[in-house]
């Protein structure tokens, strides 16, 4: 798989947000779906944006947070950032 150069960075802070290890991340990363990672609940989901604002020094507006709902949808937001 083709990685960014973003996803070390995206992947290290969903691993420390969720608790889980980066390989399981990363394995999360070519679904669609957060179903598989039972930590990504609400309360998590508002960790893991204020975690990515502060790794990619940016601030994703209240819809934009919200919408940003699994890896693939996140790595295509920062994908659109400076490497």
């Amino acid at each position: 798989m083709n990685h960014s150069a973003h996803d070390a960075r995206i992947f290290k802070v969903l691993a420390g947000v969720l608790a889980i290890p980066v390989e399981q991340v990363a394995r999360l990363a070519v679904t669609q779906e957060t179903s598989d990672a039972q930590q990504w609940d609400s309360l998590q989901h508002i960790n893991i944006i204020l975690g990515l604002e502060a790794e990619f020094g940016v601030r994703f507006d209240l819809l934009e947070a919200i919408d940003l709902k699994t890896i693939p949808l996140i790595r295509a937001r920062l994908a659109t950032l400076p490497a």
